[in-house]
């Protein structure tokens, strides 16, 4: 969802005006909050309850410091080698883009148990008369 207002945030943001970066954070802040939303769900999700937290958190972290950390470099760089302030934008687009087949593969494991014997037990169950 970010990848959509991306363009349309920088567009108003780079006028100089303060309506212009006002209504540009304004659409990043909508597009954050709607993705920020559910990331704590999608976080957990592929993770075994035994592992959850783990693998969560060794995910997000480092998703963050790879990409958090080169945040403030990247936009100069490329508003600086393609003249065009709108480029720290298309980052953010080539980046949703590139996560669409990994959130398209997600699985939903909401109606599973995550607990290791659950699931045994339940099938015993529906198999005792």
């Amino acid at each position: 969802m970010n990848g959509l207002f991306a363009v349309p945030a920088h567009l108003p943001a780079g006028q100089g005006s303060l309506a212009g970066a006002v209504t540009g954070q304004g659409l990043l802040a909508l597009s954050l909050g709607m993705l920020f939303g559910l990331a704590g769900a999608a976080f957990v999700e592929p993770f075994p309850a035994r592992t959850r937290y783990t693998g969560a958190s060794l995910g997000s972290n480092l998703a963050f410091t790879i990409l958090g950390g080169t945040a403030p470099l990247l936009p100069i760089l490329l508003i600086e080698q393609t003249g065009d302030t709108i480029a720290p934008a298309w980052y953010v687009v080539a980046g949703s883009v590139a996560a669409l087949p990994v959130v398209a593969r997600m699985t939903k494991t909401s109606r599973h148990s995550m607990l290791p014997d659950t699931h045994r037990s339940m099938e015993r169950e529906k198999e005792t008369p």
